[in-house]
């Protein structure tokens, strides 16, 4: 993870020293050893920074997933932004802290690192889908996104304080604890789960938190659609399970009972709209969302 941030900081540099050709080759060059790094930790479970963060065999796993993703999307981002030579180091810089945002949600074991993590995601998120400043279709998806975003962290910030106040604690251990300890939950923590539940779901674009997907698709960059549709569904996907299955102890009634409404209506929904589709991006969007459908269902 601190590899990755002083990657994205060491492109940056190489735009001060005027290095821009090298930029493309220094970031592929640079996550393909921090992914060689990455896997050594198979097999080697550890905590970091008081618990916060956790590697495991899951982490390695769709850490090497997510930067073997960018790498790709880098390599094609060369030819790409081949018109927009004199901001490449913004954009290359941009997609590496998305991925190092979402290394942090794939590996949290704390409540406060998954917010960052999704919050550091979704911000360089915001700048990326609207960075075609003269087109009016990608300024709206990137505003779009970002006020949809940001009702969506909001209402995050505001489960995670429900749940605190039952626990007094952000650590997912501590949370499984308490479930496992009180037969009978207090109202505010179900209100808290269910909160952090629908922010979750916006974050995988899961029917019917759904809406923001295909506009935002349809008028952002092409590569970052293939970003959108790649890496940050896997790391929204990834904080998910891990949410579910470590700190809410595989789930309480109410939960999944929400999980199952919001599969079948994921399902119905992006295939059936997918149907009316006349444009090619909006088509994936809507395939998108039948697929969080599915990997719900694998949740379950």
């Amino acid at each position: 993870l601190i590899y990755t941030s002083v990657l994205g900081f060491a492109t940056m540099l190489m735009e001060v020293l005027n290095l821009r050709k090298f930029i493309v080759p220094l970031a592929v060059i640079g996550l393909a050893v921090i992914f060689g790094l990455n896997l050594q930790d198979w097999n080697q479970p550890s905590t970091h920074f008081n618990d916060m963060l956790g590697v495991s065999n899951f982490s390695v796993a769709f850490s090497g997933l997510a930067l073997f993703i960018t790498m790709i999307i880098l390599v094609m981002a060369g030819e790409y932004y081949t018109n927009d030579e004199n901001h490449i180091s913004d954009y290359v810089a941009i997609l590496i802290f998305i991925t190092a945002g979402a290394m942090m949600m794939m590996s949290f074991n704390n409540l406060v690192m998954m917010f960052l993590g999704i919050e550091t995601l979704s911000i360089a998120l915001y700048a990326l889908a609207g960075s075609k400043r003269f087109d009016t279709r990608s300024n709206e998806a990137g505003f779009k996104y970002f006020l949809m975003g940001s009702f969506a962290s909001a209402i995050l910030l505001f489960g995670i304080a429900l749940v605190y106040g039952s626990v007094h604690s952000f650590h997912l251990s501590l949370i499984a604890s308490f479930i496992s300890e009180n037969s009978t939950l207090p109202p505010m923590f179900i209100t808290g789960v269910i909160l952090i539940g629908f922010a979750m779901l916006f974050k995988v674009s899961a029917a019917p938190f759904h809406f923001w997907a295909p506009d935002v698709y349809e008028g952002a960059p092409a590569l970052i659609t293939a970003f959108m549709s790649t890496l940050v569904k896997i790391a929204g996907f990834a904080a998910l399970y891990r949410l579910i299955t470590i700190g809410f102890n595989n789930g309480t009634p109410q939960t999944d009972q929400m999980l199952y409404v919001v599969a079948i209506l994921t399902l119905l929904t992006g295939n059936l709209s997918a149907l009316a589709q006349d444009n090619f991006k909006s088509l994936m969007a809507y395939s998108g969302i039948s697929h969080a459908g599915y990997m719900l269902l694998i949740v379950l």
